[in-house]
């Protein structure tokens, strides 16, 4: 299999997350919850209105050197922001935050090294949520998006990354309303 270059790929998320909109303040992170990480990615993430400008060493770290904003963005906010994720990736800039594990939990399955599907607990446990942020991404997304995996993927050996890019370009080619 072939990948793309990462700066190639890097051009692909650029132009199909140009025109993703700030969710604004009360849609950024998930739910009303009060705990210590829900609004320390707020606090982090409320003054950034534009994914390009974050320093990678922010989306690595946030909130508070804990390096899990992913988990506690929104739908809408994790759309916003996941390109940004993917291109500090994609650059090497990230250590600690993994953006393959967030774009795979909410397919539907995942496999073992050893060939067995598993459901995973994320779906089972938050379904709403896995389908409202799966459906948030339109055709040109979810290909930048399966670009992406497959330049990880190859880069690490990854193969569960593999077959999620082939789901993320499948999403891409069934796609039949427009996100934005």
């Amino acid at each position: 299999m072939h990948a793309e270059s990462p700066e190639i790929v890097v051009e692909k998320i650029e132009r199909a997350f140009s025109q993703v909109q700030f969710p604004g303040l009360n849609n950024l992170v998930i739910g009303n919850r009060n705990d210590d990480e829900v609004i320390g990615t707020k606090l982090v993430f409320e003054r950034i209105t534009n994914w390009h400008s974050v320093d990678p060493l922010i989306l690595d770290t946030a909130p508070d050197g804990l390096a899990s904003a992913l988990s506690f963005f929104s739908p809408i906010g994790f759309h916003f922001f996941i390109p940004a994720f993917m291109i500090a990736d994609l650059m090497g800039k990230l250590r600690s935050v993994d953006p393959t594990f967030f774009l795979c939990i909410h397919l539907t399955e995942l496999k073992t090294p050893d060939g067995v599907t598993l459901e995973t607990d994320l779906n089972r446990k938050f379904p709403n949520e896995a389908v409202e942020r799966l459906s948030a991404f339109n055709r040109e997304q979810c290909k930048a998006i399966a670009s992406y995996l497959t330049v990880i993927a190859l880069r690490c050996d990854d193969d569960c990354a593999l077959e999620c890019a082939s789901l993320w370009e499948t999403m891409g080619r069934t796609r039949s309303v427009p996100a934005n």
